[in-house]
């Protein structure tokens, strides 16, 4: 009888050990995929305002970051700043967040 409860202890214990692991490996894709879409859309709004100031004369720049479960691109146009701001949703694809901003008004 206490080698069956010595047993499940230490099987509850092995499931719960990986189920931390499993965890943290969502966590650590979660904030790779993240990276990914951040750099991607920096590169974007980079190349973005390039075309913009070589085809229409536009003085412009914008940076992306992640706060608060929030993809936000802070920009400037010709000396007006604004912000764009949308959530975070993990199962978008990388340029989603561009493309919307791209969009907007």
């Amino acid at each position: 009888m206490i080698l069956a409860i010595d047993a499940d202890l230490k099987a509850g214990y092995i499931i719960f050990i990986r189920s931390i692991k499993t965890t943290n490996l969502r966590k650590e894709k979660m904030m790779t995929d993240l990276q990914t879409i951040i750099d991607s859309t920096n590169q974007k709004l980079s190349q973005w305002y390039d075309n913009a100031r070589r085809d229409y004369g536009v003085d412009g720049s914008a940076t992306c970051k992640y706060e608060n479960n929030l993809i936000i691109i802070d920009y400037i146009e010709d000396g007006e700043e604004k912000q764009f701001s949308y959530g975070y949703y993990p199962e978008e694809k990388k340029d989603y967040y561009f493309n919307v901003w791209m969009e907007q008004d």
